[in-house]
């Protein structure tokens, strides 16, 4: 029998010609057009006194969206300043001359700064923010060289904003971490009333949190954002959605163990492990309060968002105490959606959801009929709606039933590790109703655990993470122990440090870049990315190297340089978590979450 459904695709990010095939190329940029754009803005431009002028300008055949500056040695051995434009870049913008020829001003300014010969930091992490204070610097000196040359410095920051089309495809924490920083960002700089995008920052940060499962700080970046600016409708509803989640993860393990799991939809995942109270809380009944109060928030300002009114069905069927009206009324408006659905992910999502309002109800039977003949006829594949049909010994169906179940847990199966804490009661499963239905067993793949990106560490019990607002580390910590500044021109690029040494951050323009901890009450959680499995390992400051490798092997991580009070250490950081990990004398000495340059 083939296959019913594929493996899940995993996104990654992704650049150049791919992103840009939809554009037309304009053929009327010439290098003449350059050179022109070139002389007259230079005339505007400080010189820097150890270059030899004028610019070498140059259009260059390669389809990646990009220019850049540089020098190289003349013949009289004197740096030469050279501005390379991509025939991708002109391409990206569609011919745009306001946009290229902010452009232009951007790389003209990084060479009268003197950036191209300027020596970089050896700390990988100040490396990685020096970049990024370049950029911000050339952003806005190219913004008033392009008004001192009676242009408008809006074609700067609709340069920025044009730039972070090139994002698409990257995770949200890998937008705010590169060593460039986002386009709104950059464009915030710029813009006399940058409000909206600083409110549109913060909802990113929220989006980002949202990816390493922080559902408070989600929610509190989604509120920054609101409060910012009141009419980012979408920002209510993922509050919502962050508070909902919020208080999921937050419910006893065994609880959650006898309900259907719950799909939240795009980019959230199930919850870590918890607490394994068997009972509901006075807590769990107040942050299900909470989360519904701001599902009323978002439905006062989305009532006709499709959305808003999933999660106004879902939080009902998530009532902590399985009222008999709110499951019966959220698992009938998500029945009805299901009868609308036309878009199969959708339709499978709230398939799933009111399936586990008919499970709390006592309906088994029928939630799994719903599930199974949600899922005939769609080929996508959702593993919430799996699980929940593994769990259950399934009898044998009609023909065409028995072959989506037997489809569905094959899949699931194929796409899970056998560490997932259900993973042996589903094969069981599996096998028995093959034997059932008369299907032969299949083999399975053994998938590892992925992990998911770090954002925070935990010291005293309190998550700290990147982005998260300064005052909050003024609350928690107390007043700073000091500050440690590394270039006059750049003075929001700080080393700030707490207790003796032992938590540190590195800030830029206000925003927290790293946070680390030495104290032996830091830790940080590391979570999985697979979207089926309860699974969490807690690194703690002082736990040994040989407890620490049960889950990541030091021998995988390079080894980079990372600041501290003005000196180098030697770290082991892992680029794809974000994470670095400190050892001394066979121990972790250190924790760090942190976008450390190359």
């Amino acid at each position: 029998m083939k296959r019913m459904f594929k493996p899940i695709s995993r996104l990654t990010a992704t650049f150049g010609l791919s992103l840009l095939a939809a554009l037309s190329f304009a053929q009327s940029f010439t290098q003449a057009d350059l050179e022109k754009m070139v002389k007259e803005l230079e005339v505007y431009s400080p010189k820097f006194p150890e270059y030899v002028y004028p610019i070498k300008a140059s259009i260059v055949e390669n389809e990646e969206p990009n220019a850049y500056a540089t020098v190289e040695k003349n013949k009289d051995g004197k740096w030469q300043p050279v501005m390379v434009v991509f025939t991708g870049f002109v391409k990206f913008t569609n011919g745009d001359p306001r946009l290229i020829r902010a452009c232009v001003a951007h790389e003209i300014s990084h060479l009268s700064k003197g950036h191209c010969t300027m020596p970089g930091w050896k700390p990988s992490d100040l490396n990685n923010l020096w970049t990024r204070q370049q950029e911000f610097e050339a952003d806005v000196a190219g913004a008033s060289l392009l008004q001192k040359a009676g242009y408008s410095k809006q074609d700067m920051a609709d340069l920025m904003l044009k730039l972070d089309e090139l994002s698409k495809g990257s995770t949200w924490l890998g937008r705010l971490t590169g060593d460039h920083a986002s386009g709104k960002a950059r464009a915030a700089e710029i813009l006399d009333n940058p409000i909206i995008l600083r409110s549109l920052m913060d909802y990113e940060v929220g989006l980002a949190f949202m990816e390493s499962r922080g559902y408070q700080q989600a929610m509190n970046a989604f509120d920054r954002a609101i409060a910012k600016e009141p009419k980012l409708a979408e920002a209510y509803t993922n509050s919502a959605q962050a508070a909902i989640m919020f208080y999921y993860d937050n419910l006893p393990r065994d609880v959650r163990a006898n309900w259907f799991k719950p799909d939240f939809g795009p980019m959230l995942a199930p919850p870590p492990v918890g607490s394994r109270d068997p009972f509901i809380r006075a807590e769990d009944r107040q942050r299900w309060e909470a989360a519904r109060q701001r599902v009323a928030a978002a439905m006062q300002v989305n009532e006709d968002d499709l959305r808003t009114l999933e999660l106004a069905a879902l939080i009902l069927v998530l009532d902590p105490d399985g009222n008999p009206a709110n499951l019966k009324a959220g698992t009938d408006a998500l029945n009805a959606l299901v009868k609308e659905a036309i878009v199969p992910d959708l339709k499978l999502r709230v398939a799933n959801n009111a399936a586990l309002g008919m499970q709390r109800s006592g309906q088994l039977k029928e939630a799994v009929d719903l599930l199974l003949n949600a899922q005939k006829g769609v080929t996508l594949y959702n593993p919430y709606l799996a699980e929940n049909l593994g769990v259950n010994e399934l009898s044998k169906k009609a023909d065409d039933l028995n072959t989506v179940a037997e489809a569905v847990l094959a899949t699931w199966l194929d796409n899970t590790a056998p560490a997932h804490p259900g993973y042996s009661k589903i094969k069981d499963n599996y096998v028995k109703f093959c034997s059932v239905a008369g299907f032969k067993p299949r083999d399975f793949k053994q998938q590892p655990v992925f992990l998911s990106r770090v954002m925070s560490v935990n010291d005293k019990g309190t998550d700290l993470g990147m982005f998260d607002p300064f005052e909050k580390f003024l609350e928690t910590l107390g007043k700073p122990e000091g500050a440690l500044k590394y270039d006059d021109r750049y003075p929001d690029l700080m080393e700030v440090r707490w207790n003796d040494g032992l938590f540190a951050v590195l800030t830029e323009r206000d925003q927290v870049l790293r946070v680390t901890t030495y104290s032996p009450t830091g830790s940080i959680t590391l979570k999985s990315v697979d979207t089926t499995l309860d699974w969490s390992f807690k690194v703690t400051v002082g736990m040994s190297i040989a407890d620490f490798a049960k889950v990541l092997n030091p021998d995988n991580a390079r080894k980079v340089n990372l600041i501290k009070a003005g000196s180098m250490e030697e770290w082991h950081y892992w680029s794809n978590l974000k994470m670095g990990v400190l050892f001394k004398d066979d121990k972790v000495a250190g924790l760090t979450a942190a976008a450390a340059g190359k």
